[in-house]
């Protein structure tokens, strides 16, 4: 890990001095990086699996808008589905709102702890 050199202004250090000086071990990054990637694989299960039973409702074909969804980056495919994809065929019974609307809170949630972590970090660096 030394290749990766931190750099703010005058002060710069590798990564590995710096998980060094805060005491952040190998295996702190290993559970956390598993933790993330946990609450992503979580996030992008639900969607699909909300979208492809919406669209079923609503599209003539679930399966595409499924993909499109999954493999577009998150909010942007879920937006282009929202705004595109329901043509409404199909009434709507409203049971995939609520957890829908869970789903954005906790990615935001998700979102907002990662952005203050990195701040954080930044501003250990910098001192």
């Amino acid at each position: 890990m030394n290749w990766i050199t931190l750099n703010f202004g005058r002060y710069s250090m590798t990564l590995a001095e710096a998980m060094e000086k805060w005491g952040v071990t190998p295996l702190v990054v290993i559970v956390s990086a598993l933790f993330l990637a946990v609450i992503a694989i979580a996030l992008v299960t639900f969607v699909g699996l909300w979208t492809y039973n919406d669209a079923k409702e609503r599209t003539d074909d679930p399966a595409l808008w499924t993909l499109l969804v999954i493999f577009i980056p998150m909010p942007i495919g879920l937006m282009v589905y929202l705004l595109l994809g329901r043509n409404k065929t199909g009434e709507s019974t409203g049971r995939y709102l609520k957890p829908l609307i869970a789903t954005v809170v906790v990615f935001m949630i998700n979102l907002s702890v990662v952005i203050a972590s990195s701040i954080y970090l930044v501003t250990l660096v910098a001192r």
